[in-house]
């Protein structure tokens, strides 16, 4: 339109659309020739420098700054319900999220399946559903298997050695890295309770081949110490000295391991003076010998005799005197006649 000061106002043709644009929007100087935020449709974009958020000399596509924050960037924000977020703190990088049970998934898609998932209020922190795989001198974790590069290491402390340790060869160690068996326990000890059953099949016994053996060896002159009782349903070899270190030792026969029939015992004789037994057991379990001592004679050898009701019938003792007595419901016995081949010697008393 023109005003026309005796005419009034009056209409120029044609109709020119006139569309704003900010003086700002155009502003070009001497030290700032970059030029401004442009649009394409819904997007805004800047290509012709970086961005800087909380800083004036941006180094890169977008920097925040280099201050530290809990929340450098909210990815998240729920405003008084907390944020999800990145984080920045000394010599830290951080990624945090709104409270204790929520987790960091990552997924195949934007909208697919678990591949890993961290935190959450559960039982296990770290779900991965797959394998792990490490390379140069790793590790391999599967379904059902645990596979190492060369060996593989336990480690109960991370600041001692490895607990438990297998070669390459499948030897397994427990406080050695070097086993040099299956299994190599060095520097500790083997408990088996609640009845364990230790099964070892089949094998060879000294250079003989058996169905069903187990073969302990103990170097030079080990000792094989049993804590409570030892108990042997088949056959026990000893090659060598078999030393017990308790006060009971039995030999039995049958499959029950009570039906003993040779007993062997220290018994206490009182004022700490201990004494060997040794007895025979008749198969209705009464005994019906016995090797040992004299009561009151913990240090003079006896033998006694029994019937079969494990009554003493006959024996010998050697009494406080130092002198040998026999003595027995009959009292009397016969040896050879020395000179006669054809004639006994007998020996009687009242």
């Amino acid at each position: 339109m023109r005003r026309d000061d005796e005419f009034g106002y009056w209409l120029l043709t044609p109709r020119v659309k006139i569309t704003p644009a900010p003086y700002a929007s155009f502003a070009v100087s001497a030290g700032f020739a970059q030029r401004p935020w442009q649009t394409a449709g819904s997007n805004i974009f800047y290509n012709d420098g970086n961005v800087g958020i909380g800083t004036s000399s941006p180094a890169a596509r977008l920097s925040l700054g280099g201050g530290n924050a809990d929340t450098k960037l909210a990815i998240w924000d729920g405003g008084a319900s907390g944020v999800m977020g990145l984080g920045v703190g000394p010599a830290q990088f951080r990624l945090h999220l709104n409270n204790a049970s929520d987790r960091f998934l990552f997924l195949d898609a934007p909208d697919g399946n678990e591949l890993i998932s961290i935190g959450g209020s559960g039982a296990a922190r770290l779900w991965v559903y797959g394998n792990i795989r490490l390379i140069n001198d790793g590790s391999i974790v599967g379904l059902d298997q645990l596979v190492g590069f060369d060996d593989l290491k336990f480690f109960g402390n991370p600041t001692g050695g490895a607990d438990l340790y297998i070669s390459s060869a499948g030897n397994v160690g427990i406080g050695t890295s070097s086993p040099q068996a299956w299994l190599h326990v060095k520097g500790g000890n083997a408990y088996f309770t609640n009845n364990t059953t230790l099964q070892i099949l089949p094998g060879t016994l000294f250079g003989t081949s058996y169905s069903n053996v187990a073969t302990l060896d103990i170097p030079g002159n080990g000792t094989l110490g049993v804590w409570d009782s030892l108990t042997v349903t088949g056959t026990l070899r000893a090659y060598g000295n078999l030393r017990v270190g308790g006060n009971y030792f039995s030999l039995g026969g049958g499959t029950d391991p009570t039906y003993r029939r040779v007993e062997a015992l220290v018994e206490d004789m009182g004022g700490g003076a201990y004494a060997g037994a040794v007895r025979t057991l008749e198969p209705n379990g009464n005994w019906n010998t016995l090797l040992g001592q004299t009561t009151g004679y913990p240090n003079h050898g006896a033998l006694w005799v029994a019937d079969a009701a494990g009554n003493p019938q006959a024996g010998m003792i050697v009494d406080g005197d130092g002198r040998g007595v026999v003595w027995a419901d009959l009292k009397y016995f016969r040896v050879p006649d020395p000179d006669d081949p054809t004639r006994d010697i007998w020996y009687g008393c009242i």
